[in-house]
C-alpha cells in the first residue's frame, strides 16, 4: 500500500503530519524517505508468533 501512495501520480505532501504502520519485511530506506516527504512517518513493526511454541 505504501509503496501506491508514494507512486501514485497524484500523490502530494499532506497538510498535517501522518504515522502509519507497516509490517512484516523492513521497508526500503527508498520507501521510507519518499514517505517522509510526503508527511508520513512510518513505525515497523512485527510480530513474534515463531517464539509462542509451547512446550509440553
Amino acid at each position: 500500500m505504501e509503496i501506491a501512495i508514494v507512486n501514485h501520480p497524484d500523490a502530494r505532501p499532506l497538510g498535517h503530519p501522518v504515522t502509519a504502520i507497516i509490517a512484516g519485511a523492513a521497508p526500503t530506506a527508498h520507501l521510507i524517505f519518499e514517505l517522509e516527504k510526503k508527511g508520513i512517518k512510518l513505525v515497523h513493526v512485527y510480530g513474534l508468533t515463531e517464539v509462542l511454541h509451547t512446550q509440553k
